[in-house]
């Protein structure tokens, strides 16, 4: 997790604010299918439990997040379990 200050929580769901400077009372929300322009205030802060899995379930916001460079996927756990099962064959 590069910025996960970037990462909020409106309604109950977390999404990326974006393309907002800090002093805007308005900014652009994004939760990978919807855009919202909301009050600030609005806004809360997910747990990273909440933000990880969320990550997990919704790819949407997992791309958008990773295009912005606020994630960083690694893909080493599943080489290291295809070189495993690989050295059975």
């Amino acid at each position: 997790m590069l910025k996960p200050a970037s990462f909020v929580k409106y309604k109950g769901k977390i999404g990326l604010v974006l393309y907002t400077p800090e002093h805007y009372l308005k900014v652009n929300y994004f939760n990978g299918r919807d855009t919202h322009s909301i009050n600030r205030s609005k806004l809360g802060s997910p747990s990273m439990e909440e933000l990880e899995r969320v990550l997990l379930e919704n790819e949407e916001l997992r791309h958008l997040a990773q295009e912005n460079e606020l994630i960083e996927i690694e893909y080493q756990e599943r080489l290291e379990f295809l070189k495993y099962a690989g050295s059975y064959n």
